[in-house]
Formats: structure tokens, sequence, C-alpha cells
């Protein structure tokens, strides 16, 4: 049976703790009143249909980042929330 090597073990390690991230990043309730806001866009195409423009949220509490669409405000709870990831 041949052992791990350092790299191996370093990986598992950074494996496991990833994991412990995204759990307390998916518990995190990204509370709007703490949360850090940018809105940013890519205009100025050829086809302004493709011009677009979303708002970046990161959250101070678990350094979560995601973004939305500009109108996040207005559409589903208003709360901007990031959509479910899969594990």
């Amino acid at each position: 049976m041949l052992q791990k090597t350092i790299v191996e073990r370093l990986n598992e390690e950074i494996d496991a703790l990833q994991d412990r991230i995204n759990l307390i990043q998916a518990q995190c309730s990204h509370p709007l009143i703490v949360r850090q806001t940018e809105n940013k866009g890519d205009t100025g195409n050829w086809d302004r249909g493709q011009d677009s423009y979303w708002t970046t949220h990161v959250c101070p509490l678990c350094e979560l980042r995601w973004d939305t669409d500009q109108n996040w405000e207005r559409t589903g709870d208003g709360r901007g929330m990031p959509k479910k990831r899969d594990t």
C-alpha cells in the first residue's frame, strides 16, 4: 500500500475546509443591511440588445460573492439572494 504524499494530504485538508466554507455560506442569511452591492454594466456593444447590467453582491459575514440582474430589488422576493448552489 502506497503512502499518501504530503500534497495529497494537503489537498484533502483543503477539500474539507472548502466544504466547511460552503456550509457556512449556505447557512448565512446574507443580511441586506451589511451586504455590499455594486452596480455594473457592459455597454457600448454594436448590438444594444447585448448590453447588460448587473449588481455584484458581497456578504461580509461569509465572504460569498454573487451577481444578480440590476432590478433585483423589484424581482423575486426583493432581497437579491444568491441562487442555490448544487453541492
